[in-house]
């Protein structure tokens, strides 16, 4: 009994045993297969994720690049502002330096070796065989440098000192020679003593129609009055200039650009032929058409002188040609339809000569100034000087000091036209 129940117990733990081992199989064979697929998929996922990074990274390669092109704004460079010593600018940077000075040295004389003495070769043998070596002395050798140059700008650099006017003497001697000759005919035209020798009359070369004497000494006097207004107007644009006003510099060039003279010959030349066309049969409307082409001339040179560099420029010096042109030829033309001329003709004759030749002559100085830039604004500032005392000095003094005068329907000896 006992033994059997012995044996019972045995078989019941001997089975417990073995489901217990078979439990712990199932365990472990469970836990390796979860193990396996937490580490296939989280294998599997990694792989995905390198694949999704691959394929973005070939998506990157193979979409085109796309650089925005940012352009910095150009920086006008002002050329015209330098120190002194250093007027050399670079047209394209700006910068200032001095200008290089080439200088050769000069020989003086050669170098010279004296032998103490005169023999062939370098010694001479002595008795005994020996050799006596022969001893050279040379002369102190003298170098003379030339004296330094003037100099002249670098390359790609511009000379301030031929683009801006240094001294302003001529410009002070411009206004004395038209402020002077100014006065003479402001006194002339009001304190001329013939006037008290005047008489009414049925023509003149002021005046066609019948007039009284008060008439007549308020036309003479209103002729000389302009030529007053001329040499005046004048002389105040001078006396701009000369005392360092009435300029703009060029920024391209740096050149000094004055335009009080613009301002000068806009109000001057239209009083000018006014003078020339008022003793003439010219028609009102020649007189209008004539004065018009002036100021637009005038204008228009203005305009191209401030216009840097290109063709631009030149096409605006055409423009004013094209203006000018007219003007020299109704001028000369009129020379034939004088009041009187048989009076007259030989003062109005030097007037219009004057007048063509100088204004001729002004062109000539823009294209070789403004234009082209060949001369240096002191040359510049002499030419117009010179051009503006003929033009507009001696113009007044031939009408205003006429040989003859005329008073009433007869001719006198006096000091008035």
């Amino acid at each position: 009994m006992k033994l059997s129940i012995v044996s019972a117990l045995l078989a019941l733990a001997s089975a417990a045993h073995q489901a217990k081992q078979q439990t712990d199989s199932t365990d472990a064979a469970q836990g390796a297969q979860q193990d396996t697929g937490y580490g296939a998929q989280q294998d599997a996922g990694y792989q995905a994720q390198d694949a999704g990074y691959q394929a973005q990274d070939a998506g990157y390669e193979a979409a085109p690049i796309y650089q925005e092109h940012t352009f910095a704004p150009r920086v006008e460079i002002c050329l015209g502002s330098c120190p002194k010593g250093s007027h050399c600018q670079h047209k394209a940077t700006g910068a200032c330096s001095a200008p290089v000075h080439y200088s050769a040295p000069q020989y003086s004389g050669e170098v010279s070796y004296g032998a103490a003495q005169s023999t062939q070769g370098y010694g001479r043998k002595l008795q005994g065989g020996n050799y006596a070596q022969q001893s050279y002395e040379p002369q102190a050798e003298s170098y003379e440098s030339e004296a330094p140059s003037s100099g002249s700008c670098p390359e790609g650099s511009i000379n301030l000192n031929c683009a801006q006017l240094g001294r302003r003497t001529v410009l002070w001697v411009a206004f004395a020679l038209l402020a002077i000759p100014a006065l003479y005919f402001w006194y002339v035209a009001f304190h001329d003593p013939a006037y008290a020798n005047l008489t009414a009359g049925t023509a003149n070369p002021f005046l066609k129609a019948p007039f009284t004497k008060e008439q007549l000494v308020n036309a003479i006097k209103l002729s000389r009055s302009v030529s007053f207004a001329v040499c005046f107007i004048a002389s105040l644009a001078y006396l701009t200039m000369a005392l360092g006003y009435g300029y703009t510099t060029r920024c391209c060039d740096g050149r000094q650009f004055y335009y009080a003279r613009y301002i000068d010959w806009a109000i001057t030349t239209p009083l000018m032929i006014w003078k020339i066309l008022e003793r003439t049969e010219a028609q009102t409307h020649e007189k209008y058409f004539l004065i018009s082409m002036d100021i637009l001339m005038i204008v228009a040179g203005l305009i191209g002188s401030l216009v840097c560099g290109g063709n631009d420029k030149w096409v605006f010096f055409g423009f004013s040609m094209l203006c000018f042109l007219p003007v020299m030829y109704f001028i000369w033309q009129l020379r034939d339809k004088l009041n009187d001329s048989t009076n007259f003709k030989g003062q109005y004759d030097q007037a219009i000569t004057i007048t063509i030749v100088t204004w001729m002559l002004y062109p000539v100085v823009w294209i070789l100034a403004e234009g082209t830039g060949v001369i240096c604004a002191q040359a510049e500032a002499i030419c117009y000087t010179v051009l503006d005392i003929l033009a507009k000095s001696l113009f007044g003094f031939v009408l205003v000091q006429g040989r003859s005068n005329y008073i009433g329907n007869g001719l006198i000896a006096g000091s008035m036209i």
